[in-house]
């Protein structure tokens, strides 16, 4: 396999772990709910592999719930990437320095890495934009419009790039041509959405959408982390 058919297949692993659905219920909640997990989550992780285990079972069930459960799989799918490495890593390491090889180091870095690697990427999966323009409106309406399309060209980059990627694997084309033609590409779409959202800016006024069954999982979730981080 190629490079610009490996580096295609890793950048749509990306783009559905990211982008695979809409705007579902699961981002209709509160932002700032789920950054507070996300945190709280990430400190506990980081100091105790163990109490990991509930906290992924916690995101396993918010995703079944609002059946989204392809975007953790992907998600699972991109963490084991940099997860594995660090991982083995640290094997070598350990087996460097006392001159045996040990799995439990290689687990230890492992589970962290991809468990702390999969919060990070639901709070990414399940940001409100609406939310998130909406109080950015009131900093800037500039800012707030730019969050809105920068979420909308980033998928859509993404989308381009593993196509591009894809069809310059099977032509054999050298990967720095490739990349500097993602460059090009990258540019004529940021600017034909800046021609098309010009008018826009003149009556753009966000509103905030929000789901209570959401907001209420998302409160649940923080309370239920907030407990375990006591606990641990």
């Amino acid at each position: 396999m190629s490079i610009s058919k490996a580096f295609s297949k890793l950048v749509l692993l990306v783009l559905r772990s990211l982008f695979l659905y809409g705007f579902t219920d699961a981002r209709r909640g509160s932002t700032i709910l789920h950054l507070v997990f996300a945190v709280l989550s990430l400190y506990i992780v980081v100091h105790s592999p163990l109490a990991s285990i509930p906290i992924f079972s916690m995101l396993i069930a918010f995703y079944m719930v609002f059946g989204i459960g392809s975007s953790l799989l992907y998600s699972a799918l991109v963490s084991s990437i940099p997860a594995t490495w660090m991982g083995l890593t640290n094997l070598l390491y350990t087996w460097i320095n006392r001159g045996i090889i040990l799995l439990t180091p290689f687990l230890d870095v492992f589970i962290r890495a991809e468990i702390g690697s999969i919060i990070v990427f639901s709070l990414m999966q399940n940001i409100n934009i609406a939310e998130l323009c909406y109080l950015s409106y009131r900093i800037s309406k500039t800012f707030s419009l730019a969050i809105g399309y920068f979420w909308r060209i980033s998928s859509q980059i993404l989308k381009e790039s593993s196509e591009m990627l894809y069809v310059h694997g099977l032509k054999g084309e050298s990967s720095w041509k490739t990349l500097a033609m993602l460059f090009v590409r990258g540019d004529e779409i940021v600017d034909q959405f800046t021609e098309g959202v010009y008018l826009k800016q003149f009556s753009y006024m966000p509103k905030p959408i929000y789901s209570r069954k959401t907001v209420l999982v998302q409160l649940l979730m923080a309370i239920s982390v907030l407990v375990i981080a006591f606990l641990f």
